[in-house]
């Protein structure tokens, strides 16, 4: 069952008196798996009006919750990961500020893909935030050319490539004349450690046809940024 459809099982069950305490607080428990809290904050929805944007980040932050919390256990994992409680709640007020700013259900799937990874320890959390910066601020049809094109070694320059370069995802590597102080524009690009890792474990999460997966992976801190043959590199990271 679903961690919403649970929440809502429990909000059926039980008679919630607390309905003008902090909505905040519920929110930030549910982020880090506390039915309860969840289901409170429903009693909060139902007993009061919501503007449309309050409505839409709901419909996000329930697709979040879904996806993430598949069984009981990933509860435990996520404290795992966040063992002191100020972190934890740390962690909570920053996802919910991301999937509130973010903008397509997609993106949504994309941050629950990577918090999924995250409980079980393919990534850091340091990165993890630098993923979700980086979904929370590209388009959705930038973020599907990366993962459509991911496994090329020379790129072209287009308009997608330039708003992924914005966000650290692709550097140019060659220029169209062999120096780099001329025009930009041409030459050859190619997608930054940032951006395999995030279609690996965001865009393109569990497929296991085009990944190997392993807790043992390098952070983006203990990789290297390539260079050319030259010696020098243009990134810009927006």
């Amino acid at each position: 069952m679903k961690f919403i459809d649970k929440a809502k099982i429990m909000l059926e069950s039980r008679q919630f008196c607390d309905s003008g305490n902090n909505f905040l607080k519920k929110i930030i428990g549910a982020a880090t798996g506390d039915i309860v809290a969840a289901a409170e904050a429903f009693s909060c929805i139902l007993s009061s009006p919501m503007f449309i944007r309050e409505c839409l980040f709901w419909e996000k932050y329930s697709m979040f919750l879904n996806d993430v919390f598949l069984e009981d256990d990933d509860k435990r994992k996520l404290s795992e990961v966040f063992a002191v409680n100020e972190e934890k709640e740390d962690y909570a007020r920053r996802i919910i500020k991301i999937i509130d700013d973010i903008d397509t259900n997609v993106k949504v799937r994309y941050i629950s893909n990577l918090t999924r990874a995250l409980l079980v320890k393919f990534i850091s959390k340091s990165d993890y935030y630098r993923l979700c910066h980086a979904i929370r601020n590209t388009m959705e049809e930038d973020l599907h050319h990366l993962s459509q094109n991911i496994k090329k070694d020379h790129l072209k320059n287009n308009i997608h490539i330039e708003f992924l370069r914005q966000n650290g995802l692709t550097m140019q590597t060659v220029n169209s004349g062999g120096n780099f102080d001329t025009n930009e524009d041409d030459g050859e690009f190619e997608f930054t450690p940032l951006a395999h890792m995030l279609d690996k474990f965001g865009l393109d999460y569990e497929n296991e046809q085009k990944y190997k997966y392993s807790n043992s992976i390098k952070t983006l801190s203990e990789q290297s940024i390539p260079v050319t043959n030259v010696g020098k590199v243009i990134a810009k990271f927006g």
